[in-house]
């Protein structure tokens, strides 16, 4: 049967290997992916109920537990015997501080036609046998990861050359609504019409990290 692998990177598209691949043991028996909408109550006063006005997207993530065993139950190669060997491991290449890109690296779990691309947000580490001399036979990991989209693959899904799209983009730092237009429509004057439909008050100062939504819009003509 084909094993989760837990891959690491050191730049956003994922083209640079930052540690080895590691193929799991044990294979989780769930896997749970996550997504969210953020909506704005619209309420006024002496009103009892209110309209729910679209916010933004929430952020994605991917969560799972596995399991490691050094009983001898488990047929192994001799370099992966070890829990704390394998422990070790993930922690170098998924929590880590890669110094050439001055964070921690990017990562990509694999599981047969499953790929989720993001970034290690929390790993718990529970032993819960060990030998006569304290070495670790047996562990419990949780990881959950959070979603991460290159600039790159975000242009590729707002598809420049097809405006005539809705697309989902994620503002990234740096990036201001009037950019995110000019890119995806080539004219940042539809910066009002793009805020009006997420239910912005305005087009300044939104949060990196907000996802939007920008529909099918004709470009301003001169």
């Amino acid at each position: 049967m084909e094993k989760l692998v837990l891959k690491s990177f050191t730049d956003k598209n994922y083209s640079r290997e930052y540690k080895s691949p590691i193929t799991l043991q044990i294979n989780p028996s769930e896997i749970r992916f996550e997504k969210s909408i953020k909506y704005d109550r619209d309420r006024q006063m002496g009103a009892l109920g209110g309209a729910s006005v679209f916010e933004n997207y929430g952020e994605q993530t991917c969560s799972f537990n596995i399991l490691l065993d050094a009983t001898g139950v488990l047929s192994e190669d001799e370099d992966t015997r070890s829990v704390q060997d394998i422990v070790d491991k993930l922690e170098a290449a998924l929590y880590g501080y890669n110094s050439e890109a001055h964070r921690p690296p990017y990562v990509m779990v694999v599981w047969g036609v499953m790929i989720f691309k993001g970034q290690l947000s929390k790993m718990e580490t529970n032993y819960t046998m060990f030998s006569s001399t304290g070495e670790p036979m047996r562990a419990k990991l949780s990881f959950t990861f959070c979603g991460f989209t290159s600039d790159e693959e975000e242009r590729k899904k707002a598809g420049k050359s097809s405006p005539d799209m809705s697309h989902l983009i994620t503002i990234r730092a740096g990036e201001t609504l009037a950019s995110v237009c000019n890119r995806i429509y080539g004219d940042s004057l539809l910066v009002d019409e793009v805020a009006t439909i997420n239910g912005l008050n305005g087009f300044r100062n939104i949060k990196a990290g907000t996802t939007l939504i920008f529909p099918h819009l004709k470009k301003i003509k001169d």
